[in-house]
């Protein structure tokens, strides 16, 4: 193989004739190129001897030593950078089975919670329900009790009629003397009475019922001619005994004919009496009459 060198390049001319020499150069390299093409085809061609056969292998060898030495140390530094990698992958496998787990106890605690919810739903609603009831209960046993403890008390000496709430007078009202009409006043002194009947408008004149012959026999009132809420007026409370309040009435005769216990009151009064008392209130009449 021919080892010729190309001839430097000259200078450039100070006069600026740099292209000729510029295709100077360029042919110069041409020749260069051949003639090493050349050498390296005589010398693959021609036939080698065994010590250059022998040099040729072992150089091969020593090459084929030191790619595999580096071929494996960078495999070894791409295990390790692989290995490296893998570190936070399996540390993201973990994370995310840990995510797995918290989403599925969350799902499992959502559903806890709503059904916690729907049972506390239910235990308020009941407990709601309950204290309905027991505040009904309660209306209806302070109804009851109001029931007992309201009582009337009539002071003949005084003049007074109270409303009572056990020994207390929660109201009076005054009435002109606690007279009897219709008759002669009964010996027997009259000490308690029970209501039995409230009426808006009613006459003294009471229909009768008793039994005869096994059978009922109702006998309707007697009023006459005279009217209706002429006799007693409005507002009428009839007792267990002969006592009966009422408002002013306008048919004085008709009144004062029928035998009963009259405590005169105001229609005002009378009212008030009226929407007071119940069935079955009590009526105490105190001594001093």
């Amino acid at each position: 193989m021919s080892t010729d060198a190309a001839p430097p390049a000259p200078p450039p001319a100070p006069d600026g004739t740099w292209r000729p020499r510029l295709a100077a150069a360029g042919a110069a390299g041409k020749l260069a190129l051949r003639r090493l093409h050349s050498g390296i085809y005589s010398a693959c061609h021609r036939p080698l001897s065994a010590l250059e056969t022998g040099a040729a292998g072992l150089a091969l060898l020593a090459l084929l030593t030191l790619a595999h030495i580096r071929m494996s140390h960078r495999l070894q530094a791409a295990q390790a950078d692989s290995y490296r990698l893998n570190l936070p992958i399996e540390a993201a496998d973990t994370a995310l089975e840990t995510i797995d787990n918290l989403n599925t106890l969350k799902a499992e605690d959502i559903e806890q919670m709503k059904s916690a919810m729907v049972g506390l739903a239910k235990k308020q609603k009941k407990y709601y329900e309950d204290r309905l009831a027991l505040s009904e209960e309660r209306r209806q046993l302070e109804k009851q009790l109001d029931l007992i403890e309201t009582h009337l008390l009539v002071d003949p000496a005084l003049g007074r009629l109270k409303i009572m709430r056990a020994d207390q007078a929660v109201k009076e009202y005054p009435f002109s003397g606690m007279v009897y009409l219709g008759g002669p006043s009964p010996s027997k002194p009259l000490r308690t009475a029970f209501i039995t009947a409230k009426e808006y408008f009613a006459h003294p004149q009471r229909g009768d019922v008793k039994i005869q012959d096994g059978k009922i026999v109702w006998t309707p009132p007697q009023i006459g001619n005279v009217s209706r809420s002429d006799a007693l007026g409005q507002y009428v409370v009839f007792t267990s005994t002969s006592l009966i309040l009422h408002a002013p009435s306008t048919a004085q005769a008709a009144h004062a004919a029928y035998p009963h216990w009259c405590l005169p009151m105001t229609v005002a009064t009378a009212k008030k009496i009226y929407d007071a008392v119940y069935i079955g209130t009590r009526i105490s009449v105190a001594p001093g009459r």
